[in-house]
């Protein structure tokens, strides 16, 4: 189960996409501004946070919080670096949304697999992610 902080960063990314006129056509999860949507496809070994679409553009959203970095999210941006590689027609974007304290060791991931071309990271305050209570 997703986590208040990660949804909160999955419905920024939502947001954004919209502000850079995509349509978002799909989203993991309840979202608080896009309501419910279908979900995802799987690419390869990962299915996305959120699918947004314009004509020739498919962007991929994918929501990280601070604990959750790590080799899973290595995998997934291999698979969809890989995925932007192998389509022609269509110019694939992926939107990492992570928090600013994360930033670093996110673009260090993003640049060992090569995916300095097909990504845009989208850092988040740390202090505006709702604090997770047990």
């Amino acid at each position: 189960m997703a986590t208040r902080a990660h949804q909160f960063i999955a419905d920024l990314l939502a947001q954004r996409m919209r502000l850079d006129g995509y349509e978002v056509v799909s989203f993991d999860g309840y979202s608080e501004t896009e309501g419910d949507l279908k979900l995802p496809p799987t690419i390869k070994r990962h299915r996305p946070d959120l699918i947004g679409l314009k004509k020739g553009f498919l962007v991929i959203g994918e929501a990280k919080t601070a604990g959750d970095i790590g080799a899973r999210t290595r995998e997934q941006i291999e698979d969809y670096v890989d995925c932007a590689k192998n389509i022609k027609e269509t110019k694939l974007i992926i939107y990492l949304g992570v928090p600013l304290s994360a930033k670093n060791q996110v673009k260090k991931i993003v640049e060992n697999v090569r995916g300095n071309n097909y990504v845009v990271t989208l850092g988040v305050p740390d202090r505006l992610l709702p604090i997770e209570y047990d």
